[in-house]
């Protein structure tokens, strides 16, 4: 391929990326905070559910990135053939699952089971119809350790339903010396609690609000929910996340057709 075709290749994947960045994480803000468990129709559609095979065993919950990646906690991941369903809302309500097959996921080079770098990037046998992706978080997104966000995905008892709540982010210091000595506890893991038992790859997101269009909302993706954790030192459950903002570059990497 010569030097010019190379180019107007890259440059003709740098206006999709940007073309699906303006098209992502908008929602119907009269959702918001509505003390609904269960996700309305068309609220936050780039919850994807995992499945093994035949479709009737449940993993994790994978998030819809771009129209054909998603991303996941790298331990959901099986040497089976997965599929992902995404609910339609141009379906309308009860059978509106549409099924796709995991094509090829990428695994952090630095994944090691239970301890660090959980995450893994799926790309799709072809674009997810009518869903929109989450946005990524920037380089310079804000911090948000001590603050309540949106959480979102589905129940770990009853993993069909998609349901919502809000989690709690402890700071770094708070996790790090509440899981001292914990192996299950990698130094871009962050730790929160939730009233709600969630699936892994749960998602944490954060709203920003366009400057002058109050009425322009977007979720931008947080941190994935790992595992649930019970430590000697609490009679609670403290819940572990992967922070994605430190991973953003390489996902970027393997989310580019």
């Amino acid at each position: 391929m010569s030097l010019i075709s190379l180019s107007f290749a890259l440059l003709q994947t740098l206006l999709m990326i940007n073309s699906s960045v303006e098209q992502c994480g908008q929602a119907n803000e009269k959702q918001f905070f509505n003390g609904q468990l269960l996700l309305g129709d068309n609220e936050y559609p780039w919850i994807g559910i995992l499945r093994e095979e035949d479709e009737s065993k449940i993993l994790c919950i994978t998030i819809l990135i771009t129209p054909r990646h998603v991303i996941m906690p790298a331990h959901c991941v099986t040497d089976h053939v997965h599929s992902i369903t995404f609910a339609n809302p141009l379906l309308g309500k009860g059978n509106n699952e549409v099924s796709y097959q995991l094509e090829e996921v990428a695994i952090h080079p630095d994944y090691a089971l239970i301890t660090d770098s959980d995450i893994a990037v799926g790309t799709l046998d072809r674009n997810v119809s009518d869903v929109q992706p989450i946005c990524m978080p920037s380089k310079d997104e804000p911090q948000y350790f001590g603050y309540s966000l949106e959480m979102i995905g589905s129940a770990f008892e009853r993993p069909h339903l998609r349901i919502k709540s809000q989690v709690h982010l402890g700071t770094p210091d708070f996790c790090s010396d509440l899981f001292q000595g914990n192996h299950r506890f990698a130094s871009n893991d962050i730790c929160g609690y939730l009233t709600k038992k969630f699936l892994a790859g749960s998602a944490v997101m954060a709203a920003h609000v366009s400057e002058g269009k109050p009425s322009s909302i977007k979720f931008y993706l947080i941190g994935i929910i790992l595992y649930e954790v019970r430590l000697a030192n609490r009679t609670d459950v403290t819940n572990l996340f992967l922070y994605v903002k430190h991973y953003r570059d390489w996902i970027m990497r393997n989310s580019i057709e």
